[in-house]
């Protein structure tokens, strides 16, 4: 295998990889985030 390819191909796993981290990432911190603000207790009338 010709060493361009070899660099090509490590390009794009390396697109990949840090497409999916920056996902996992951005999970995680809408995640931790959402769960604070519904644990917040609303005071509700009952009718």
């Amino acid at each position: 295998m010709p060493v361009d390819s070899l660099l090509v191909s490590a390009a794009i796993v390396s697109v990949f990889v840090i497409f999916g981290s920056v996902l996992y990432w951005g999970e995680r911190r809408t995640r931790t985030v959402s769960p604070a603000g519904e644990t917040a207790k609303v005071k509700r009338r009952g009718f």
